[in-house]
This record gives C-alpha cells, sequence and structure tokens, in this order.
C-alpha cells in the first residue's frame, strides 16, 4: 500500500464518523473554534495554541460538546522511509489522536515551523475549503512534552486532508531531529 493510500484510509476513518455525527446534528455546530469570552480565539499552554471541538449542539437550553473519536485502530505494518533525509517511522494511529515522537530534539528548541503549520491548518479566521460537512482543518496540538531521546507532542487531526500530514512531516523535519516516529497516543475503544 502507497503512504497516500494509507493516510486517505486513515483519515476516512475519522472524517466518515465525524460527518455521520454532523449529519445526526442539524442546527449543530460543526468543528468551531473555542473562543474566551471576548471572541477571541482561547489560546492555551506554552505555544499558545487554539483548540477546536468536534460537533456543539444544543441540548436543553445549553451547548454541548461532542467529542467524535476514532473507534478502530487500522493495523498495518510499520512503514520506515526518509522524509526531508530524516528517517521517518509511521506505525498505526488514529487521524484524531496522533503522537508524533521527535527523537533528539529538546522541548526548549522553538517549534516556530509547527506552530506556522497548525495554524495555517486550524484556520483560525474559517478559511477553509467546508465542503458542507467537514471543514478540512486540524483540531489540536499539545505542548511538547519531554522524553528520555527528545520530546512528543499529541495531535488531532480533525478533517484536515492528507496534503496536511505531509506538511506536519515538512514542519517536524524542518527542526532538525534524528528521526520521527507517528503513532497513536491511545488505546482503541
Amino acid at each position: 500500500m502507497l503512504l497516500g493510500e494509507l493516510l486517505e484510509r486513515l483519515r476516512g476513518v475519522y472524517v466518515d464518523r465525524l460527518a455521520a455525527a454532523i449529519a445526526a446534528s442539524p442546527g449543530a455546530t460543526p468543528e468551531p473554534v473555542l473562543r474566551s469570552e471576548d471572541g477571541a480565539v482561547a489560546r492555551r499552554g506554552t505555544l499558545s495554541l487554539g483548540l477546536r471541538a468536534d460537533l456543539v449542539r444544543e441540548a436543553g437550553g445549553a451547548d454541548e460538546t461532542v467529542s467524535v473519536l476514532s473507534t478502530a485502530l487500522a493495523r498495518f505494518e510499520p512503514l520506515r522511509f526518509e522524509w526531508n533525509g530524516v528517517p521517518i517511522e509511521i506505525r498505526p494511529f488514529f487521524w484524531d489522536a496522533l503522537l508524533l515522537t521527535l527523537v533528539g530534539i529538546p522541548t526548549a528548541v522553538p517549534f516556530d515551523a509547527l506552530c506556522a503549520w497548525y495554524e495555517h491548518w486550524f484556520a483560525a479566521d474559517g478559511a477553509t475549503a467546508h465542503d458542507g460537512a467537514v471543514a478540512h482543518v486540524v483540531h489540536f496540538m499539545s505542548d511538547p512534552v519531554a522524553t528520555s531521546d527528545g520530546c512528543e507532542l499529541e495531535l488531532d487531526l480533525g478533517s484536515a486532508p492528507v496534503e496536511a500530514f505531509e506538511e506536519l512531516l515538512d514542519a517536524a523535519t524542518s527542526l532538525g531531529p534524528l528521526r520521527l516516529t507517528l503513532s497513536a497516543r491511545r488505546s482503541p475503544p
């Protein structure tokens, strides 16, 4: 299986569930940017990144945030290749629950390239290729957490297209890691 085909399959598992949840909730707001009381993007963490919910719907006179999770972890043999001269290993992962491990990168380095990637695909201004069901945006990226040999970040790629994943590899490899691993950040239900 080619990398692009695999990524489309992994994305499809999550996006199909998200689209079904949206269709089952008429009037709900799909993939909203979480905002502070003054309407600004609510930012958190040391990287000061925004966050999107999967779906917000009205329930009993109040807004209810609905989380949509992939339920089946695709099984495949780990893929190993180089991207921009950096060894990459892709293990089974959820599109909405990805762990990015950067070997040889301490948490003290500037993560500007990853933040710029995130802000582009987060699209807080709403300028996305919305197709009526999903907005083609990422939902979450954590602050880096130190590991024994580098750091790791958790990501929810939301409804972002495969192109966003490829650009994630570009941004992550630009930091100069010794290698990258992409894997699941949670176990299947």
